[in-house]
């Protein structure tokens, strides 16, 4: 599953106008799983997408969550981490922004989240 995100808090199915269809397909092109696909290919993809919104500082996923999807950021701001119950700050992978993806491992491993994230 693909998960397209604006972070708010609510979930329906996407229906794409032609400008985020092609700001999505994009995105698909930079992901080394999805960029050999055609066209027609993305366009299914794009089909099963469904839109969700998250407040902020919701925990979308904690590390070693089972993963069953891969997200977009349409607009907002995702915080990538470990955190260690041993130390008083979380540790930093990455901040991720606007037409950003993460959690694409999701599609090809069946290994628990190697990280979480938060809005």
């Amino acid at each position: 599953m693909l998960k397209y995100t604006d972070l708010s808090n609510k979930k329906i199915q996407m229906q794409a106008n032609n400008n985020e269809s092609n700001t999505i397909i994009h995105i698909l092109k930079q992901i080394p799983l999805l960029k050999e696909l055609n066209e027609k290919d993305h366009q299914e993809i794009i089909k099963r997408i469904t839109l969700e919104y998250y407040p902020k500082n919701y925990i979308i996923f904690n590390e070693g969550d089972e993963g069953d999807a891969f997200y977009i950021i349409k607009k907002g701001v995702v915080r990538i981490f470990h955190k260690k119950e041993t130390l008083e700050e979380d540790i930093e992978v990455s901040i991720l922004g606007d037409n950003d993806f993460f959690g694409e491992m999701a599609l090809i491993s069946e290994q628990p989240r190697n990280a979480s994230a938060q809005t």
